[in-house]
């Protein structure tokens, strides 16, 4: 539900950038920790600027978690 969300908020700015978006939107930290989300909706979203909504994202997944595995390691984040 929050991917989506984030998403969501993504489309309504097009083409607005990171700092704008974050500054509108004022999305410190972003946890996802087990989703169920699906890897190609995941990224497609991605492709989206969901990223570039909240401030930071940090994403946790186990070792069977295929759809956030793109990320390659237990713990990954993205945007410092």
């Amino acid at each position: 539900m929050v991917l989506k969300a984030l998403y969501q908020l993504a489309m309504q700015h097009p083409g607005e950038d990171a700092a704008a978006l974050a500054e509108r939107y004022r999305i410190g930290q972003v946890l996802i920790i087990g989703s169920d989300y699906d890897r190609d909706v995941f990224i497609a979203d991605v492709e989206e600027d969901l990223l570039n909504v909240p401030k930071r994202m940090t994403v946790y997944r186990s070792e069977i978690d295929r759809a956030l595995s793109l990320f390659g390691s237990a713990t990954a984040g993205h945007r410092p």
